[in-house]
């Protein structure tokens, strides 16, 4: 049986997740303050287990090591990476390669929807058509460029892991 105290805790993480999430989608940030909050909440969750906080700690160095890289690669945000190693902190070790599997899948789907919204802006009659010319549609997608990274389309990713998480814990 699930304690009371556990739910609230499991709650106050997913609360916070979700206004991440939301605070991404509007200012295209990911303040830090919610980030040390489930960092604080989780680590109340090993206290009241009397677990041992190393799956954790590999679970958060695994995650940022995967964010780090990319954004070495410029393909995130520094936000992003410390969602990820805060993600890997929450999830622990033996769960993280799940949990990247599916972040990365909703990332990737709603990448494709945020492309396809742009195109619609743009005016384009039917924006799936316009996926077999991909070089074309990148260039002239001009509209929800990043200031940091140049021509290309961004999007945010908190989104994405706040709903590769949800698929993770359902089927874990």
């Amino acid at each position: 049986m699930v304690s009371l105290c556990y739910m609230e805790i499991s709650i106050s993480v997913w609360t916070l997740i979700v206004v991440i999430a939301v605070e991404d989608l509007r200012h295209h940030r990911i303040p830090n303050v919610y980030l040390v909050l489930i960092l604080g909440v989780s680590g109340l969750t090993l206290v009241s287990d009397n677990a041992s906080p190393l799956d954790n700690l590999f679970g958060f160095v695994a995650m940022f090591t995967i964010g780090m890289f990319l954004f070495l690669v410029r393909a995130m945000s520094p936000g992003d990476v410390k969602l990820l190693g805060v993600v890997g902190f929450v999830v622990g070790w033996p769960h993280v390669f799940p949990a990247a599997f599916w972040i990365l899948l909703s990332s990737g789907l709603l990448g494709g929807l945020v492309v396809l919204s742009n195109l619609s802006r743009q005016g384009v009659e039917n924006p799936l058509l316009c996926l077999l010319d991909v070089r074309s549609v990148m260039e002239s997608s001009r509209n929800d460029l990043h200031s940091v990274y140049g021509n290309k389309l961004t999007m945010p990713f908190a989104p994405a892991v706040a709903l590769g998480l949800a698929i993770f814990y359902y089927f874990f």
